[in-house]
């Protein structure tokens, strides 16, 4: 692949992005962030048991517990935390 991918499918066109940045062809900074964001999207929040029965109303954040993702993007495209912390050193 050469230049900017369409859309990032693949674990290549992340690293591919960081190499361009750390090269400066493309901003570091916004390679930076959407490392950021593949790792803060790994997460996502769960209703807990003893809140199923709750009406929506009266839900409040203590009724949810984070849990790992498994649908999420860093996950598709086949990256872990390490990887992806070694991509952001490299920037």
């Amino acid at each position: 692949m050469q230049g900017l991918p369409k859309a990032i499918g693949t674990k290549r066109d992340v690293e591919n992005l960081a190499d361009m940045a750390s090269r400066g062809e493309i901003d570091r900074a916004s390679v930076g962030a959407m490392l950021d964001n593949l790792l803060a999207t790994r997460q996502h929040l769960v209703l807990k048991e003893e809140s199923v029965n709750k009406p929506v109303e009266e839900l409040t954040t203590d009724d949810y517990r984070s849990e790992a993702d498994p649908n999420s993007q860093m996950k598709r495209l086949g990256l872990t935390v390490t990887e992806i912390n070694r991509l952001k050193g490299g920037l």
